[in-house]
């Protein structure tokens, strides 16, 4: 169950403030022009935006020495939950920060000082069951554009998330004719509601538990003996949060990179050939929060004729695109600097096309990229791949 502020006195206590959080671990840099790891450190400049800070300032709400405030709320709500600060403190005293981030901000929502932004996409996810308001009926509206029919049951369900369902449709597009070119038994839902994780990092925990549950009710109905995810966020909300709240759902959990390099170790993927080079950015929920780095790159690297040149800042260290947490809807101006940053990275490179493999990366890098007057194509591994797939 989640831990309430107070429960987290301890790891503040014994946080030490280094601030080797800040920074990529020197071990790991490629680039000495790219030494900064925390986007809303680089972006604000002051300690208080820095996870030694933070952690600082938790502290002394814990102790009553500092009262809740709405300027010490945006401290907490101007930040990604990237999660860079908690893998660099896991070489010195391994500490959690994010997890206390969180707490604090449920701490803030019950006392009243909720962000104005997150409020709105909060209330349109209790009313219509995803962020965009946008009508629930029109969840799977895409599905008529190629041709594919809602099953009840099959063995594998397409958790598709509220961004590809209603934003980045061509990511959803391109998962669904992978898996009907492959022959697959799949289906998705009309039903599946938002995942939770909006919910969940902007502390509105009671909603996000109430979404889960729904989740899960969903996926025994259609029988599925996998679940498989195009978006970052619902895949880390799915394999960590719905287990440390509710307990394990009781089927596999896969994010599509993952499903795609096992079929092309198995043989089971023929990839037609393509000259391109490439680099790949990170998500932070499928990277750092959750530890899948290999898979992507695996499905890259098995693309005939396609080159993977890597950007300085990878794997655990990989720069934020700067959307996650909540940022990118109330805090716009440090959403576009921290993706505009990516982007020149990604420019160092001798790529053309950026890929990833999350529906708010892809949204947020698109941004940076039209900010940074780049010549820079973003693309989701689904939509690089799927023209390349031999099938009917």
């Amino acid at each position: 169950m989640v831990k309430e502020l107070a429960e987290f006195h301890e790891m503040v206590y014994h946080c030490t403030k280094c601030y080797n959080c800040m920074f990529i671990n020197p071990y790991f840099l490629q680039n000495e022009d790219r030494y900064y790891g925390c986007p809303s450190g680089l972006f604000y400049k002051y300690d208080a935006y820095h996870s030694g800070g933070r952690m600082e300032i938790a502290r002394g709400i814990i102790e009553e020495e500092l009262t809740p405030s709405e300027k010490l709320a945006e401290v907490f709500y101007a930040c990604t939950l990237c999660g860079l600060c908690e893998s660099n403190c896991e070489f010195t005293i391994e500490l959690k920060p994010t997890e206390v981030f969180e707490a604090m901000r449920r701490r803030l929502v019950k006392d009243g000082l909720t962000c104005p932004e997150h409020d709105i996409f909060n209330k349109s996810i209790q009313e219509n069951h995803n962020p965009y308001k946008e009508k629930h009926n029109n969840r799977v509206q895409w599905l008529k554009k190629i041709g594919i029919e809602v099953k009840p049951e099959a063995e594998i369900l397409y958790f598709v998330g509220c961004t590809s369902s209603y934003r980045t449709k061509s990511i959803a597009e391109a998962t669904a004719k992978i898996f009907k070119k492959l022959g697959l038994d799949f289906t998705v839902s009309q039903d599946e509601w938002c995942c939770g994780s909006p919910s969940l990092r902007t502390g509105q925990y009671e909603q996000a538990i109430d979404l889960m549950k729904h989740n899960i009710e969903l996926i025994k109905t259609t029988k599925a003996k996998k679940v498989v995810f195009s978006c970052a966020g619902c895949f880390r909300a799915f394999k960590e949060d719905y287990k440390k709240e509710l307990g394990e759902i009781g089927v596999e959990l896969l994010h599509v990179s993952q499903l795609l390099d096992d079929l092309i170790q198995k043989g089971k993927l023929k990839i037609k050939k393509k000259e391109a080079i490439v680099t790949y950015h990170d998500p932070c929920h499928l990277g750092r929060h959750v530890k899948v780095y290999d898979e992507p790159r695996n499905v890259i690297n098995a693309i005939p004729g396609t080159q993977l040149d890597e950007m300085d800042r990878i794997t655990m260290n990989a720069w934020c695109c700067g959307a996650g947490g909540g940022v990118k809807s109330a805090y716009k101006d440090f959403a576009l600097k921290t993706s505009e940053e990516r982007i020149r990275e990604a420019e160092l490179t001798e790529a053309d096309i950026l890929l990833s493999c999350c529906p708010f990366c892809k949204v947020n890098l698109e941004d940076g990229i039209k900010k940074a007057k780049s010549e820079m194509e973003m693309m989701d591994i689904t939509e690089f791949l799927e023209p390349l797939i031999e099938g009917d």
